[in-house]
């Protein structure tokens, strides 16, 4: 997934610095956009799971003080910790793929130069 939104960023910001842009590049990007909005929905539910199970069994461990209970929670941490990064990813770079979403619609003209 980073790759690919490494590799669609860079083929957008090159289609940026040309002079005409055709307006099915928007359509592209939309549907680019929804899909990772989809991958976002779906990492921040899995990162919310992950992050209460380890809170649960964290909180547990307190209770009963098992060995098994801290390994359970010393293998979530690393994992909720990982959720949390790869969310905070998808969501800048779908929020700076909505910024360049009306730059591509003010090059196309379909918004007005004077919205920034």
């Amino acid at each position: 997934m980073i790759r690919f939104m490494k590799d669609h960023t860079a083929y957008i910001e090159k289609i940026l610095k040309q002079n005409t842009i055709k307006e099915s590049v928007i359509d592209y990007h939309e549907r680019q956009i929804q899909r990772l909005q989809h991958e976002r929905l779906c990492h921040l539910l899995v990162m919310l799971f992950t992050l209460f199970a380890f809170l649960s069994l964290y909180i547990v461990s307190f209770v009963f003080g098992r060995w098994e209970i801290y390994i359970a929670c010393a293998l979530l941490l690393p994992l909720s910790l990982a959720y949390v990064l790869h969310y905070y990813r998808l969501e800048n770079t779908v929020q700076y793929w909505y910024k360049i979403s009306d730059d591509i619609s003010r090059k196309c003209g379909m918004i007005s130069t004077v919205i920034k």
